[in-house]
Formats: structure tokens, C-alpha cells, sequence
């Protein structure tokens, strides 16, 4: 009698990498007492590993203190450049004189340039 089952072959698993990225919030941003006119403004965050593939969060409203609380994620393609994210803040629709901001409505907020894990080690 034969008791043993059968049993699969095990596979090589795919193995995706990615990185996830959790935006909660900014503060401090339009302090009211710099801009005391402006009550609300909108702002997006622009963030990428790859230039071609940028990806945004929703608008979010408000000054000084705003939050959006996503999660996102990006695949890495160790065949690419992935060293570094990069993050940008933007404030969009500024239509304010003391603020014209430029020709398409955005003006970049702050910057940040992230090094990320070397993936062939």
C-alpha cells in the first residue's frame, strides 16, 4: 500500500519588490501669519522612482495643516535606476496676486530626494 501523497513541485516564487509609501500629513505649510488673506489652498504630493512613471495623491485643502493618510506602492524593476524617491509637495491653483504662482497654477512647496535600498544585495 502506498501512502504517500502526491505532493507539487515546489516553484521559484515571483519576486516582486516594491515600496510603499505612507503620506499622512504636512504642517507648518502657508503659515496663516505670512499669507493672512488666504484662507484655504490646495496642495498635491508628486512622488516617483521612475521619472516616466510619477504618481499623485488627491487634493487636500487647508492651511497650515494638511493630511491625505494613503498608502501607495511602487514596483521596483531592478533593471532600472531605482536608487533614489523622490517626493514633491506642490500647491495647486494659486491665483492670488501676491502669490501668481506660474502659467500652469503649480508651485513647488518642498522637495525631498530619498535614497532607497540597493535591490542586488
Amino acid at each position: 500500500m502506498n501512502r504517500r501523497k502526491n505532493k507539487g513541485i515546489a516553484k521559484e516564487r515571483d519576486s516582486r519588490t516594491g515600496v510603499v509609501i505612507s503620506i499622512h500629513h504636512a504642517e507648518g505649510i502657508d503659515n496663516p501669519s505670512s499669507y493672512p488673506s488666504v484662507i484655504n489652498r490646495n496642495y498635491r504630493v508628486l512622488f516617483w522612482v521612475y521619472p516616466d512613471d510619477q504618481l499623485a495623491t488627491e487634493l487636500a485643502s487647508g492651511s497650515p495643516n494638511l493630511a491625505w493618510n494613503k498608502k501607495y506602492c511602487i514596483e521596483l524593476d531592478e533593471a532600472r535606476d531605482c536608487r533614489f524617491l523622490y517626493v514633491e509637495v506642490l500647491r495647486c491653483g494659486s491665483s492670488s496676486e501676491s502669490d501668481p504662482g506660474t502659467s500652469n497654477g503649480l508651485r513647488l512647496v518642498g522637495r525631498a530626494k530619498i535614497a532607497l535600498p540597493n535591490l542586488s544585495g
